[in-house]
């Protein structure tokens, strides 16, 4: 919403959604970024049904795939895909994400490689084209996918045209997901 509480924006439901948000998020992180974020109240301090709804669609996201945003760096690159962000001040965009599942954000923590998908493949299948088996950009060797907390490795396949992630069904996530790329100097 804006910086203000405005009864009208939120009649008309112009809030941007969690997804906008999160999207922007993992888009201004894979670029060493920040963002403020405003979650307007009334004047008695309280905030509505809907600006709670995002707050707890946001919590939850990041409960789960916080790891990814916490204490990162920037790769080489810092994504993928026909969605660009925008750019300067105070354009952060509409209230509905732009971004989609070839949309992809690339981040570093340790060792690991972290890969933002911004939305979920209608096939169940994440296409990481930066690290297909022709380009460069990944030096090292991919050796293990998984999900931020969960031990239990992806079905992946390195292509000449992508590296091809088998995602579980059951970790569908209309907002996206993070993944956790492991192996031989993969955050190089």
């Amino acid at each position: 919403g804006n910086w203000h509480y405005d009864a009208e924006l939120y009649e008309r439901g112009g809030y941007k959604s969690a997804a906008t948000v999160l999207h922007t998020l993992c888009d201004v992180v894979s670029k060493n970024g920040n963002l403020m974020v405003s979650v307007p109240m009334r004047g008695d301090g309280t905030i509505d049904d809907k600006a709670e709804k995002i707050v707890e669609d946001i919590a939850a996201w990041m409960a789960e795939f916080g790891e990814a945003i916490y204490g990162t760096r920037p790769w080489r690159r810092n994504g993928e895909g026909p969605t660009t962000g925008n750019t300067g001040l105070f354009s952060e965009g509409g209230p509905v994400s732009p971004y989609g599942a070839r949309d992809i954000r690339y981040v570093t923590k340790g060792s690991n490689l972290h890969a933002f998908i911004l939305g979920w493949p209608d096939d169940n299948v994440a296409r990481l084209t930066l690290l297909a088996g022709k380009d460069p950009t990944l030096r090292g060797t991919v050796e293990r996918i998984t999900l931020p907390g969960s031990t239990e490795p992806l079905r992946f396949t390195r292509t000449t045209d992508a590296l091809e992630v088998a995602l579980p069904p059951a970790a569908r996530n209309a907002i996206g997901l993070a993944l956790i790329l492991s192996g031989d100097n993969v955050a190089v």
